[in-house]
């Protein structure tokens, strides 16, 4: 269930500069291998067999031991049938420990947050954060979801285990990536909330990828520059001009126009969201 070894070199790969070059980037499979001999990573005590699929099961009866403070929700080892949209191929593991859960109750009333990361290890399995944000400001997790699935079925059944849980939560602000799944799921649990904030890196991420409907290089660069200082424009009066003036731009130029399409489509609209 861990990180694979090709995760790890494309990651320290991938953070080399021009400036920024070091030894640590020349890192091969076998230096790896190296390291987890000589610090007996292998051997790490929630392995608890050789087989992943059988050391799941084992490490999740183990949990289940705990009793009343068993953290586990909900499991759905891959092979089993299950009683909701799962199928047999699938795998779902919802985690929540009381203090999370206390948590939860504590400061879920003003900000929710989910964040979901890819790639974890070689089984393409998700993982799935729901976070709170304390009283110092800081994010802090307070359920857990490890799945192959990424929909809103999923999504609603991940929240049906904190409703199971801490009831209700009826908080201010929903924050989430640019995908409403997220928030679908979550509405029709807990009910509608009255801000629905967007993560900047997934729009910002999502932006670089539809600027390939921009043919000039040139254009691209000017365009997010312009997206990019409009996001974080913080007079109201001066965001909806700007916004007006750069859509106009956008669609009255005939290299800009589909991507200009795409940005009055998608996120025009949710300006009082965002």
């Amino acid at each position: 269930m861990g990180v694979t070894v090709q995760r790890v070199l494309n990651d320290i790969r991938n953070s080399a500069t021009l400036i920024d070059f070091k030894r640590i980037h020349l890192l091969e499979k076998r230096d790896l291998h190296n390291i987890k001999r000589d610090f007996k990573i292998d051997n790490y005590s929630t392995k608890m067999n050789e087989n992943d699929f059988v050391s799941v099961r084992l490490c999740v009866e183990k949990i289940k031991e705990k009793g009343e403070t068993n953290p586990v929700l909900y499991f759905k080892h891959q092979g089993e049938d299950s009683t909701t949209h799962l199928i047999r191929d699938d795998f779902c593991l919802i985690l929540m420990t009381e203090y999370q859960a206390e948590m939860l109750k504590k400061f879920g009333c003003d900000k929710i947050c989910i964040d979901g990361t890819h790639g974890l290890n070689s089984y393409n399995f998700q993982l799935y954060t729901l976070l709170v944000v304390d009283n110092y400001g800081n994010g802090f997790p307070v359920e857990f979801c490890f799945t192959n699935k990424s929909d809103t079925s999923t999504y609603k059944l991940f929240f049906e285990c904190i409703q199971r849980v801490v009831g209700l939560i009826k908080e201010n602000v929903f924050m989430s990536d640019d995908e409403p799944a997220f928030y679908n799921a979550w509405q029709s649990i807990m009910g509608p909330v009255s801000k629905q904030l967007l993560c900047t890196w997934p729009v910002l991420k999502n932006w670089n990828k539809n600027l390939s409907k921009i043919h000039s290089q040139e254009k691209k660069s000017m365009v997010y520059k312009s997206l990019k200082s409009l996001m974080y424009e913080t007079d109201e009066n001066k965001f909806y001009i700007e916004l007006t003036k750069v859509i106009e731009e956008l669609k009255n130029n005939t290299d800009t126009a589909d991507f200009g399409q795409y940005f009055a489509s998608n996120y025009s609209s949710r300006v009082k969201n965002t």
